[in-house]
C-alpha cells in the first residue's frame, strides 16, 4: 500500500526515494564487468594502425634493399633458417626455423650496404627482423600481425610461378581493422 513517498511494508513504514546499498553494490559490479570487457580494445585500439604502418613501412625499407641487392648481384638475397646461426634471427624462439636474412656474408648490409639495419618487427616479443625467404624468382617478407603467431610459412605458401599474392596468402592475411584477435600475418611479396 502507498501512503505518498512511502511504503507500508508488513506492519513497518519504510522510506523508498532513496536507493539501497544492494542495489547501489549491484549497480558497481555490472559498471565494473562492463569496462572489464571494453577496457582491452579500447586501450589497444590507437596502437593497431600504428604497428601495422610500421611493419609496412619496414617492409617498403627492406623491399628497396632486396631489389637493389638483385640489381647488383643478379640475383635475390640469400636466405638461412633462423636456427642458422648465421642468420639475422638466430636464437629467436618465436621465429623457430623459419628462414631468415643472413647476417653475413651475402646479407642486405655487408660488404655493401644496401640497407644501415635490418628494421624491427613490432609484432614479435624479442623485435626480431620480418621472415624472409626467396625461391630465386620472387621473393616475400612475413610479420605475424596481432596473435604473434605465424600462419604462413613462406616455404610452403609462397611460389614466386603464380600471381602474387596467391590465394592462399590473401586467406592467411591479417586485417588490422578486424581487433586484436585477428589472424594471419602482415606480407609482402615481390610483385
Amino acid at each position: 500500500m502507498l501512503l505518498g513517498n512511502q511504503v507500508i511494508r508488513g506492519a513497518t513504514l519504510m522510506s523508498s526515494p532513496h536507493m539501497s546499498v544492494r542495489q547501489f553494490l549491484l549497480i558497481l559490479i555490472l559498471l565494473g564487468i562492463m569496462i572489464a570487457i571494453a577496457l582491452p580494445n579500447f586501450l589497444e585500439r590507437d596502437d593497431r594502425p600504428a604497428r601495422a604502418s610500421h611493419a609496412r613501412s619496414g617492409m617498403r625499407e627492406l623491399a628497396t634493399a632486396i631489389e637493389s641487392y638483385r640489381l647488383e648481384h643478379g640475383a635475390y638475397p640469400p636466405w638461412v633458417s633462423a636456427t642458422d646461426p648465421a642468420a639475422v634471427n638466430a636464437g629467436v624462439e618465436m621465429v623457430g626455423d623459419l628462414p631468415s636474412f643472413r647476417s653475413f656474408g651475402g646479407s642486405l648490409t655487408t660488404p655493401m650496404a644496401f640497407i644501415d639495419a635490418y628494421p624491427l618487427d613490432w609484432f614479435t616479443r624479442s623485435r626480431a627482423s620480418y621472415v624472409y625467404h626467396s625461391d630465386g624468382d620472387g621473393w616475400i617478407l612475413v610479420s605475424p600481425c596481432w596473435d604473434r603467431d605465424y600462419d604462413i610459412d613462406p616455404r610452403r605458401d609462397y611460389d614466386s610461378r603464380i600471381a602474387q599474392p596467391s590465394e592462399i596468402l590473401l586467406l592467411l592475411s591479417c586485417d588490422p581493422t578486424n581487433g586484436s584477435r585477428s589472424d594471419g600475418d602482415v606480407f609482402r611479396v615481390a610483385q
